[in-house]
Parts: structure tokens; C-alpha cells; sequence
């Protein structure tokens, strides 16, 4: 291969930047010169005559812009670092050099280079060359402990005639190259071998020409180098391959780029290789992995499923949450309103062994009374007024899964009875019906009442209550959970951004304090409710206090009571009202909109007797 192919193959595949420099004249640099008159000419008349793709993306500049450019041009932030660079270079007569320097914009930019002085017949300097990378980002991954990988690489193509001149310059240009160069025949036999470094090499470079990969590599880096090149001379298209090889330097990963190399009609064709060492940016990519897998571990602390929560409460209830899991035991799950507590029962079934079955919700306040024993336990055809036929209840559709029961404590006496029999037995029968029907589910009971205190007032029975409560997982309320506010906040507009469309995605320190200084009475359910009125009304990527807004008015705390006594001080109104009569046009369940089964049910179930 002669010289000519070999500088086109360098230009058209090297990574690196490539620029020459010549002087308007030449100049005599020895020790009895004016160095400091030479070095003021120099910065004036000497100029950037070619430059490659490569050099111009690492000065962010045009070729017409960069062509031209002087000494004094690229080190105008440091006329000094500029002026002993030039000297060192002109000393030595070639210099490897890191220097700082700036891109066309302004910014600063990081440089490792190799320059080397070019001389005529009378050994007067007439101008040099460089190759240079741009190792910016390495000097940054550096200072951040090898986080990152780095290296900016471009594919380059250039040519001129002035690499031409010399057989001897282009072997100085290609020696100058860190890079593994080789040329390879479609047997994957090594023809020429290029580098600067031979550590980089797996053997010594005249052990390894004449042989081919499966001679000298190791059987899996040898089938994997040798299908590279045949694919490359099969499809005449540049390949790239990534390898682990141990050289003489040591364990490293090398990014291999194949180009099929011109050659005459009816020849052997060949393949250039080209090898560079890419082991730092490896161990960047495991460092992020790393980082990456230690965040994702950080964040499963702070969530289980869908509930989040970095405090010491809401840690306590992921331990009850693994701990009880994998059992079929009871669960009673004790909060206020709106602190999560279905999401305790949904992470309690998403992590059990009854997984891949359904999860049954019934929410045991909102049906009629009339109508529990149906919804639970289902009803056969014709058992009451609008049963045209057979339906299973919750507890059937619920068999080998989990049934979840909230507000189990509206649940009617006659009801519990039932209830109870299923958690002893596993069996009862439809409304209406007598054959029995077996079922298997586990139960998770949620309550924001006292059901220690319905016992004790006759309202819930004691054997159900102590058959539910085998398991009890309080949740805390938002008040006393502060610390997870900000967490909580976080994800809720992160959340609400997404569903509505907005770009929210901070808050505002002072709406912050708001948030965490509030008493949070709806607990988590209401700082979602604030949370999505506030991003609807958000307008930048920020949230900021206006965007938050509470009611104007909240009642005064005696005035405050549980919905119990509410409801207890609403139907002895109603009955004071009807002078005790429950039924009839004037009854008591007529002024409360209900019929005198539910009204009798409620008092039983508050205690009221019709006299009172």
C-alpha cells in the first residue's frame, strides 16, 4: 500500500482533529535568534492552511472562518500560555501538550495535542502540524471521579495535495496517531500494522503480521474480528464492533471501525481497521449503571408499589406490609380518611402469593342495607322483589384472590353474622339460597372509626372484630408524617403535569412551607385534590403560593364531630320532630328520606331506641 492510500485512509477514518499551520516566510530558530522577535512575527504571519471535519467541530467553526486563524487568534484569553507553547514546540521540534483553549463562541475547551515542526532543505521552520482531541468532557469526568464517559469522536474526511510531498511526514502523522491501525485481508490476516503505542497491542507487532486473528487472538475476539471484516467486504459498508482483549498493557475495551479499502478491479480486497481504546468510557457507563442501580434502590425505600413515604411512620407500615403479605391472614387497616388506606390494601395483594388473582373492592358504607347481604354473599333467582336471576357476590368473584372490605364498620349485625362465618369457615350461602358455597379469599378490612368503641356500645360484634383485627396496620395521618410532604408533592405534580399537559416541574420553596405547615385534615387525598388545582392554574414550570388555595373558612373545632355522632344528632332531630313515630307520612324515616328498615337499623346501630 502506497503512501498516498495510506494519508487518505487516515483522513477519512481517524478520530482525531487534524490542522497545518505555515508561515507567510520561513524562520531560522536556533539559540543565537531573537526567539521573542521571532515569536512576535509568528503569532502574525503564520496561518491555518487545512483542517479537517474533525478540528472544525471541536472550535465549533466554519471552514472559511477557521481557515486563516493565527496563533494570536486561538490564544487571545492567554497571549502568555500561547507564546509558551510556540516556544516549546520550536525547542523541541515536536511536543505532546494539553492545553486550554476557546471555541469560536467563547467557551472554553480542553486540548490534547500533538504537534510537530516541519522544516525545508535548510532546516528553516516553515510552519508545523497537530493532532488534537478534544478532551473537554474527560477533564470534567475526571474532576467528577470517572462519572461520565467522554471523548468526542467524529467520522472526518478531508484531503490535500500538500500531505503528498513526503513519505516521511505522513509516517510522522501516522505514528502520531493514538489509535491501532491495521490493514487486514478478507481471511483476517494482519498485512500492516500502525501504532505509536505497541502496549496496545495483544502481542509484539512482527509476532502478529503474516497471521491471521484465529493465529493470534484469543477463539471468541477472533470470530467476532473476523465475521466484522467479512461483513465489511461482503457489503463494502463501514462496520463497528466493541471488544474486551487483555494486551500487554493490561485488560482493556477497544471500539473497532472497519472501511473497505480501494483497491484495482480483479485484486484481493482489504479492510481497514481501526482500534481505539475506549476502556475509560466502559468504566463510565458501569460507574452510571452503578449510580443508576443505587437510585433505584435509594427510591424503593421511599415507596412501596404506589404508596411513597420516607418517614419513620410510613417505614414501619412497609415492614407490616412484607411481613403480612405472604400470609392468608386477616388485615385490618386503621386511618383517617384519605390516608392511602386501599393503597395498603392493593400493595398488600400485589406482593402476596394471591397476585395473579383478582382484587375485590366493596365499600361497605355506600350500599344499602337492604342490599349487603347481596352484594357480599350474592343472591339467588326469585330470593327477593327484582331477582330475576342468579348472581355471585363479591366473595365468589373474589375466590383465590383478595377481598378487600372498607368502611367495614357500616356493616349491619346481621351482615357481620355472615361475615364472621366466612373468616372461620370459608363457606356461606347466596341470599335466598341453601346450598353452600366454598370459597377462598383473604380478607383486608379498612375503617376510619374506633371499632374497640363500636364494641363497646353493641354496634360491632366483638368476635368479628377480634377475627379482623389479627393483623392491625395503622396508617398515619399527613400531619404527622411532615417530612414525606415534600416527597408526596413531588410526585403529585409530577403526576398531574403529565395527565394535564403542563411543564410543572418545581415548587416554589415558599409554597413548599405552605404545604408542609398545613394540618392536612383530608390528609393525602386532599393534598392531591390542592396539588392538581394548583397545576391546572400553574402557568410556568414553576408553582408557586398563589397557586395554592385552601377553603376561606374552616369550622371552628367544637363545632367539629365524627360523622357517627353527626348522623346520631340528625335522626333524634328527626325523631324529636315526628314525636318518636318512625313510620307513616309524618315519621321520622319520611323526614329523613329513608324507609323504616334503614332508620331502625341505623338506631340499633347508634344506640338510639325509639324513646329516646
Amino acid at each position: 500500500m502506497n503512501s498516498d492510500h495510506l494519508l487518505e485512509l487516515l483522513f477519512t477514518q481517524s478520530l482525531d482533529g487534524f490542522f497545518f499551520m505555515m508561515l507567510d516566510e520561513p524562520i531560522v530558530w536556533n539559540d543565537q535568534a531573537d526567539k521573542e522577535a521571532l515569536l512576535d512575527y509568528v503569532f502574525e504571519h503564520q496561518r491555518v492552511v487545512l483542517v479537517n471535519d474533525a478540528m472544525l467541530q471541536q472550535y465549533g467553526a466554519a471552514r472559511e472562518v477557521f481557515l486563516g486563524h493565527r496563533p494570536s487568534d486561538f490564544f487571545a484569553h492567554d497571549p502568555a500560555r500561547g507564546r509558551e507553547a510556540w516556544r516549546e514546540l520550536f525547542d523541541r521540534g515536536h511536543v505532546h501538550v494539553n492545553t486550554h483553549e476557546r471555541r469560536v463562541d467563547g467557551t472554553p475547551i480542553n486540548i490534547e495535542g500533538d504537534y510537530i515542526c516541519l522544516y525545508d532543505d535548510d532546516r528553516r521552520i516553515i510552519g508545523h502540524f497537530g493532532i488534537q482531541r478534544d478532551v473537554t468532557e474527560q477533564v470534567r469526568l475526571q474532576r467528577a471521579v470517572a462519572q461520565h464517559a467522554a471523548g468526542l469522536e467524529t467520522e472526518v474526511a478531508a484531503r490535500t495535495a500538500d500531505l503528498r510531498q513526503s513519505e516521511g511526514r505522513v509516517r510522522a502523522i501516522v505514528n502520531a496517531v493514538p489509535d491501532l491501525l491495521f490493514v487486514i485481508d478478507q481471511d483476517g490476516r494482519y498485512l500492516e500494522i500502525v501504532t505509536e503505542n505497541p502496549r496496545l497491542l495483544f502481542r509484539e507487532a512482527h509476532e502478529m503480521l503474516g497471521r491471521t486473528f484465529s493465529d493470534v487472538l484469543p477463539g471468541p475476539v477472533a470470530s467476532l474480528l473476523l465475521d466484522t471484516v467479512r461483513k465489511t467486504v461482503d457489503t463494502g459498508s463501514n462496520q463497528t464492533v466493541e471488544y474486551a482483549l487483555d494486551v500487554q498493557s493490561g485488560s482493556l475495551w477497544f471500539e473497532g471501525r472497519t472501511s473497505l479499502l480501494r483497491s484495482e478491479p480483479g485484486t484481493t480486497p482489504h479492510v481497514v481497521f481501526i482500534a481505539r481504546d475506549i476502556t475509560d468510557r466502559k468504566r463510565a457507563a458501569e460507574l452510571e449503571s452503578q449510580n443508576v442501580y443505587l437510585q433505584e434502590a435509594f427510591d424503593a425505600d421511599l415507596h412501596f408499589g404506589e404508596i411513597l413515604g420516607r418517614s419513620a411512620a410510613m417505614q414501619q407500615v412497609f415492614r407490616a406490609i412484607a411481613l403480612v403479605a405472604d400470609t392468608d391472614s386477616s388485615v385490618l387497616v386503621l386511618g383517617e380518611t384519605g390516608t392511602g388506606k386501599e393503597l395498603i390494601a392493593r400493595a398488600i395483594h400485589r406482593v402476596s402469593r394471591r397476585r395473579p388473582s383478582v382484587m375485590v373492592k366493596v365499600n361497605c358504607g355506600a350500599l344499602p342495607a337492604t342490599l349487603i347481604e347481596s352484594e357480599l354473599f350474592g343472591h339467588e333467582r326469585g330470593a327477593f322483589t327484582g331477582a330475576v336471576q342468579q348472581k355471585k357476590g363479591r366473595f365468589e368473584l373474589a375466590h383465590n384472590g383478595t377481598i378487600f372490605l372498607d368502611e367495614v364498620g357500616e356493616l349491619p349485625l346481621e351482615a357481620q353474622v355472615k361475615l364472621l362465618r366466612v373468616l372461620q369457615e370459608q363457606e356461606f350461602e347466596r341470599v335466598g339460597g341453601t346450598q353452600t358455597v366454598r370459597v377462598n379469599a383473604r380478607v383486608i378490612a379498612a375503617t376510619n372509626r374506633s371499632l374497640s368503641d363500636d364494641v363497646r356500645r353493641g354496634s360491632f360484634r366483638a368476635d368479628l372484630f377480634f377475627r379482623l383485627n389479627i393483623f392491625p396496620i395503622e396508617v398515619p395521618p399527613l400531619r404527622d408524617r411532615r417530612e414525606d410532604i415534600a416527597l408526596l408533592a413531588q410526585h403529585f405534580i409530577r403526576e398531574f403535569s403529565n395527565r394535564l399537559g403542563r411543564r410543572v416541574d418545581q415548587i416554589d420553596p415558599r409554597a413548599l412551607e405552605r404545604l408542609t405547615s398545613y394540618a392536612w385534615p383530608g390528609n393525602v387525598r386532599e393534598l392531591a385534590n390542592i396539588l392538581e388545582r394548583a397545576v391546572i392554574l400553574c402557568q410556568g414550570p414553576v408553582l408557586q403560593p398563589a397557586h395554592l388555595a385552601w377553603t376561606s373558612a374552616t369550622p371552628a373545632a367544637e363545632d367539629v364531630c365524627t360523622l357517627e355522632e353527626a348522623e346520631r344528632r340528625h335522626i333524634l332531630k328527626a325523631l324529636e320532630q315526628s314525636g318518636g313515630v318512625l313510620a307513616g307520612p309524618r315519621g321520622a324515616a319520611q323526614l329523613l328520606g329513608i324507609n323504616r328498615s334503614t332508620l331502625w337499623s341505623r338506631m340499633r346501630k347508634l344506640g338510639i331506641t325509639a324513646g329516646a
